[in-house]
């Protein structure tokens, strides 16, 4: 099913997205659609989005897969993608709600509590935003802020963790009213990861 969510439709922007051939795609012609995509799509496009500096991270990119098929399915979740007309996927964001601490008791879990001196009860009840990625060819357009306002209902509490690195993603949470509540080893070996919050409305 087809649909505008009331964040894709407050953030739409004109523009052009150049592809790898040259061929370029109306961004003001975006398709956003609900639901989720198949781990594979998720996979693709998610190696394509982490892989360029200053991420370079393409084995975080195939993580974000394989987590893909357990927390899309959690009650409630709901995701948003941004295709062109004619079917290019050039984004995909989702999350879910009421995250709680007792629900959580994984290994990386542990991280989290580390990163976050314990379990901090602003998380509990919040959104988690798991998954947000823009093909490098699309950025620059406002995608980003339209999935992460799709996803996540407007005057909600939400939380997300994100590579600690000057990214477009960064700067979108900032401008968003996101803010760091901690940080720790939470992604890839040897990365350092930054816990983000953002207050209800």
């Amino acid at each position: 099913m087809v649909t505008t969510t009331t964040g894709a439709s407050r953030c739409g922007r004109s523009g052009r997205v150049r592809g790898d051939a040259g061929d370029d795609a109306r961004v003001d012609d975006v398709v956003w659609t609900g639901g989720q995509l198949s781990t594979a799509e998720v996979d693709d496009l998610t190696t394509r989005a982490f892989s360029p500096p200053p991420l370079d991270d393409a084995g975080g990119g195939r993580s974000a897969a394989a987590m893909h098929g357990h927390f899309s399915t959690r009650p409630g979740a709901t995701g948003l993608t941004a295709r062109t007309s004619d079917g290019r996927l050039l984004g995909h964001g989702y999350g879910y709600p009421e995250f709680r601490w007792a629900d959580h008791s994984s290994d990386w879990d542990d991280l989290l509590r580390a990163a976050l001196g314990g379990e901090d009860p602003r998380l509990d009840g919040a959104w988690t935003l798991m998954l947000l990625a823009v093909d490098p060819v699309a950025r620059g357009r406002g995608l980003g802020r339209c999935l992460v306002r799709g996803v996540v209902p407007a005057g909600s509490a939400a939380w997300l963790v994100t590579r600690d690195a000057d990214t477009p993603a960064q700067c979108l949470y900032a401008a968003e009213g996101w803010t760091e509540i901690g940080r720790g080893p939470l992604g890839q070996p040897g990365d350092i990861s930054a816990v983000l919050f953002k207050q209800p409305d």
